[in-house]
């Protein structure tokens, strides 16, 4: 079967296999998004006391997140749309760290232009956004009045979004007739099935 040569995700997950129901849907986004995103991100973070530059790339990989994590969110698809998937995915993310850790957050609209928009589009991200290379800052963001800019953290980040998509998970798990389950499915019909389709003939 075709579809067993296909993988979503590489050496591990198949076409094939979810189209005979031997994996979730929920199994299959944590599997792409440790594999796509935090992965590539703890690698860059293992190579950091040599390579301290690695912090703009990590925070690159991170920002991928949000604006496909808004889709399945809202349930919506990206078309039109980009700003707000982005802002959804984000704020839902940070709203979810307690105790101070998330810091000065920016407003999430201002984070779409100052760092998806400026990183992805300019290679460079805005003058009011920095990377906290060095571990100066006490949250994921820190404001630092000195360079008039907030500092982003991404080896902070990438902690908390481990946790925060695990719990993502779960909750679609414990409630799946809940309209977030609902918009996961939309989304998840689209952005997977749907090539699975294409693979399984």
């Amino acid at each position: 079967m075709k579809a067993d040569l296909v993988y979503i995700i590489p050496d591990t997950i198949s076409f094939g296999a979810l189209k005979r129901c031997e994996v979730t849907p929920t199994h299959i986004y944590r599997a792409q998004t440790r594999a796509w995103i935090l992965q590539p991100v703890t690698a860059l973070e293992q190579q950091k006391p040599s390579a301290p530059a690695n912090g703009m790339a990590a925070f690159a990989i991170l920002l991928m997140f949000f604006e496909a994590h808004g889709q399945y969110v809202l349930g919506n698809d990206i078309e039109r749309q980009s700003k707000k998937c982005f802002c959804t995915g984000f704020k839902r993310f940070a709203e979810s760290v307690v105790d101070g850790s998330l810091g000065a957050v920016p407003d999430e609209a201002d984070l779409y232009r100052w760092a998806r928009c400026g990183l992805f589009h300019s290679a460079k991200l805005a003058n009011e956004l920095l990377i906290d290379t060095i571990n100066c800052g006490s949250g994921i963001f820190t404001r630092k009045e000195t360079v008039a800019a907030t500092l982003v953290n991404p080896w902070r980040m990438k902690k908390h979004l481990e946790s925060y998509i695990e719990k993502y998970c779960e909750e679609i798990e414990v409630k799946p007739q809940s309209d977030l389950a609902a918009n996961f499915g939309k989304t998840f019909d689209r952005l997977v099935r749907k090539p699975m389709e294409h693979f399984c003939g």
